[in-house]
């Protein structure tokens, strides 16, 4: 299969091949560290799941309660986040399974440059 077409492809030699295998396997390692310094890996399926079920919650709040007036004003964004907690009661408290205050800030945040 792949190996004997390399093999084909450079001459005949298994030199070939493994300058390829060893090439893909740097650009592996490369692409692995990105994801990890970004955070994509870190998080499980589920875990992206409840932080899009947050977004989604933290997009519904800010249509009702949020509204943009100009780049140059400004909010506190502990009160946003306070008004974020008394708007979906399951994130109360992120003790008992509700938005930790960076997940809220992040979304704040997300929201903000979406906007402009």
């Amino acid at each position: 299969g792949v190996e004997q077409f390399f093999k084909l492809a450079g001459d005949g030699s298994a030199g070939f091949a493994v300058q390829v295998g060893v090439v893909g396997c740097i650009w592996a390692g490369v692409y692995e560290i990105g994801r990890l310094e970004t955070g994509d890996a870190l998080n499980s399926r589920e875990v992206d799941e409840a932080l899009a079920v947050i977004a989604i919650e933290f997009d519904e709040f800010a249509g009702a309660r949020l509204e943009r007036v100009s780049e140059s004003s400004s909010c506190n964004q502990v009160e946003v986040k306070n008004a974020f907690r008394r708007f979906h009661t399951r994130h109360r408290s992120a003790e008992y399974g509700g938005a930790t205050d960076e997940i809220i800030y992040e979304n704040l945040r997300r929201w903000y440059y979406e906007g402009y």
